[in-house]
């Protein structure tokens, strides 16, 4: 059974003239024919954990392909109880799950398990490599994860021990099999013994950055890109803006996304207000820029940015809104452009397919018991960066959906960053749906 100890809802006002976050222009949510321009787009396949309705402890993996923003369900479906994160190598060759924890009694896994795939290039169909990888977790914790996060060149992955007396980032190599091996010591940067991490790595794959939610902090390392060892940038851990731009911060950061151009970091927080920061190029140090503040009762989630850098979307995970900002190239500046109610009222992650021509959002009614939820299609206007619904995806209906990738046809194409359900600290589904 998967239970829910805190749910942050985002009540969709805004008290400000010209408010940032989970408020303003509102767009409604109706089907219709998509927005956008240009000729059809290229065809994906599309990875989907979700735990069927009415179901409890157990979780199905499932491959689609992509058309036209259409997901069509192929191949035989995978048992994955606990799913809480998808991967996909940046060479489009693997798929990783991560099992962040275990909610059930007795355990149907090994606690903080991680699971490589094989991708067929030419069907998309999965094959298991091994029996995945357990990090190092004491039973105690529960196992206790974040989900993978791959290096840009493939050659080194991280995750975040959440669950000992001791947080550490643990650094695997990637074999070309897609397997993992630990090397190094694992990074501690804590001993609070707290849990709800975030973990994001820079487009060049020269930083990694770790924000602890409750501390209000965001841990700044330097990559090795021969070793894949970790070094602490100078004046690391980084708090967050004190809230005095525009009032009083959570300091609570639940997710974080770095800018493709790697110039600017944004962490949304648990109050619905993002900071940003400049990130230097030579150190990854970063300063404190703005502060976008929405108004407390409102809540932050995930964030995704094109892969041009103009366009953004942060999805508030308890009142069920997705929240679009055009983002100024030259100063990082967001602009919110509009607000999309979605199907249920909890959102449990979205990511951009790798065209940027469509986005998904993973969201469930009842964030306490396994209830009504959906994988949604939004076409994405190639102009405006306007969200149009065109409905759920096929299949995901009366689902709990926990998490979402993609890979494309023509390995090794790289792709852009998407998020994966389970990386936001304040995620319903982050632990296998333990908040703190």
């Amino acid at each position: 059974m998967i239970h829910v100890e805190r749910c942050v809802v985002c009540v969709a006002i805004c008290a400000l003239t010209a408010c940032i976050g989970c408020g303003g222009a509102i767009s409604s949510q109706t089907g219709g024919s998509s927005s956008q321009t240009g000729g059809t787009a290229p065809s994906f396949y599309a990875y989907v954990t979700y735990i069927p309705g009415g179901v409890t402890g157990k979780g199905t993996l499932m491959t689609y392909s992509e058309d036209s923003g259409q997901l069509t369900a192929i191949g035989q479906a995978i048992s994955a109880p606990e799913a809480c994160g998808l991967t996909v190598s940046p060479n489009n060759k693997f798929l990783y799950v991560t099992i962040c924890m275990i909610a059930t009694t007795p355990p149907t896994l090994p606690y903080g398990l991680i699971q490589p795939y094989a991708i067929n290039p030419n069907t998309g169909e999965l094959t298991a490599v091994g029996n995945g990888t357990i990090v190092n977790t004491p039973s105690s914790s529960r196992g206790f994860i974040t989900p993978l996060v791959m290096a840009p060149n493939g050659n080194f992955a991280y995750v975040v021990n959440e669950g000992s007396s001791q947080q550490s980032v643990v650094i695997y190599s990637v074999g070309s099999d897609g397997s993992l091996t630990a090397v190094g010591n694992p990074v501690a940067f804590n001993n609070a013994g707290a849990i709800n991490v975030s973990l994001s790595i820079a487009p060049s794959g020269n930083f990694l950055y770790v924000a602890y939610s409750g501390l209000g902090e965001v841990y700044a390392y330097a990559v090795d890109g021969g070793s894949g060892s970790l070094t602490a940038v100078p004046g690391s851990p980084f708090a967050l803006n004190d809230g005095t731009i525009r009032g009083p911060a959570f300091q609570d950061p639940v997710a974080l996304a770095v800018a493709p151009s790697g110039d600017y970091l944004y962490a949304p927080d648990g109050d619905g207000s993002i900071s940003m920061y400049s990130v230097a190029s030579g150190t990854g140090a970063l300063t404190a820029m703005n502060y976008y503040y929405v108004n407390q009762g409102n809540d932050g989630g995930p964030m995704v940015i094109d892969s041009a850098g103009t366009q953004a979307y942060m999805q508030c995970i308890g009142s069920g809104w997705i929240t679009a900002y055009s983002v100024n190239t030259d100063t990082g500046a967001l602009n919110q452009t509009g607000l999309t109610k979605g199907s249920f009222d909890n959102g449990t992650g979205i990511a951009l397919d790798p065209s940027g021509t469509y986005l998904y959002a993973l969201w469930t009614q009842n964030p306490s018991t396994v209830g009504e939820g959906e994988v949604s299609t939004y076409s994405v206007d190639s102009s405006t960066g306007t969200l149009t619904y065109e409905g759920p995806a096929s299949g995901t209906s009366g689902t709990w959906p926990t998490g979402i990738a993609f890979a494309t046809e023509y390995p090794p194409q790289s792709q852009p960053n998407s998020f994966v359900a389970g990386t936001f600290a304040g995620g319903l589904l982050e632990k296998g749906g333990k908040q703190k």
